[in-house]
């Protein structure tokens, strides 16, 4: 092994310097350790030898890193106050003048100042509308049309003023309606118009003729009439009752070809569990074509559950009203029935 001093160190780059380094405290760590094993016997320990010379010097390492910035340095005293400068020579003396009034002047001054602003005019200026003070501060005025107003301006060099005229442009006011659409018929379409005129104020657009049979579309007047009254009803074709049947005055409603009838009876059947009938006459004439052209029904309210059917008879255009008797005693009974006329 080579001593350290004559080993050749070939170095291209930090890397590799760390590296040597590195093997470097390793093999002498190895040779301290290889040093302390050896045994000297005592008898044959020689005195100390001479101090050897001193070695060659190494070679200059690369340069460290640079250090980090220092602080600013603190601020330096503030420097002492210059001398003053001497003093300038006195003006001239001026010339004596006559005693005027400061306010004399200005009110002199007032008129060739404001004249050459475009001529007229008031320094303590204040405007008015209506005689009304719209503003003291403000000496520019804005004028803003609004939206049936214009505004135009021109320049008076006579009187040194702006003249601005306002004009009305609003259109013109509508005039009154001199006619009226009628509505006297049916079936008017419904029509936003175009006019501008106005309505007047007790105008009206009328109403409907009275209906007749040509206005409505009915083949006679008498189909269209609407008709309440009273009648008493004939009792004919009696089945399963003894000769005491009574019928009250009924009341009856015709609506157009409609009748509507109600009333009241009593009946006393002479079998029960019977099948028991009778006949009305009909209060406005109709020719039944079948037995639901008339219909409606009945109740007897002694007897409880008990009540009857109202149909049409083709054969004798009446009302018939039949039902299964359970009672052999008189007894009351309500109706209603209705029919078209035929």
């Amino acid at each position: 092994m080579k001593p350290l001093k004559e080993q050749e160190l070939e170095i291209d780059d930090e890397e590799e310097i760390l590296e040597t380094l590195a093997n470097l405290d390793e093999r002498v760590e190895e040779l301290s350790d290889k040093i302390d094993s050896i045994e000297i016997p005592e008898a044959i320990v020689g005195d100390k030898g001479d101090r050897g010379e001193k070695g060659l010097r190494g070679e200059i390492g690369f340069p460290g890193s640079t250090g980090p910035k220092g602080s600013k340095g603190e601020q330096g005293e503030k420097g002492e106050k210059g001398e003053q400068g001497e003093k300038g020579e006195d003006g001239k003396d001026g010339v004596d003048g006559e005693s005027v009034k400061l306010k004399e002047v200005i009110e002199k001054l007032k008129p060739e100042v404001f004249s050459r602003f475009h001529g007229g005019g008031s320094a303590n200026r204040q405007i008015n509308v209506n005689s009304s003070v719209m503003s003291n501060i403000y000496t520019d005025i804005n004028f803003i049309a609004g939206s049936v107003l214009s505004i135009a301006t021109a320049n008076d060099d006579t009187n040194k003023r702006v003249n601005i005229t306002i004009s009305n442009t609003a259109p013109a006011a509508p005039s009154a309606a001199i006619s009226i659409i009628g509505e006297t018929s049916y079936g008017l379409a419904s029509i936003i118009g175009t006019s501008t005129n106005y309505a007047r104020q007790d105008h009206t657009h009328g109403t409907v003729v009275t209906p007749t049979a040509s206005t409505v579309g009915l083949a006679n007047v008498g189909n269209f009439v609407t008709n309440a009254n009273v009648y008493t009803p004939t009792i004919t074709v009696e089945t399963n009752l003894d000769a005491t049947t009574t019928v009250t005055e009924a009341q009856y409603l015709r609506v157009g070809n409609t009748v509507t009838v109600s009333g009241r009876f009593t009946a006393n059947p002479t079998l029960t569990a019977t099948a028991t009938s009778f006949e009305l006459s009909l209060p406005v004439a109709s020719n039944i074509g079948a037995v639901e052209d008339l219909s409606g029904i009945g109740f007897c309210g002694q007897i409880a559950g008990m009540g009857c059917a109202i149909t049409g008879s083709v054969a004798n255009d009446t009302a018939v009203i039949t039902w299964v008797s359970s009672d052999t005693t008189a007894q009351s009974w309500s109706y209603t029935y209705s029919y078209q006329i035929i």
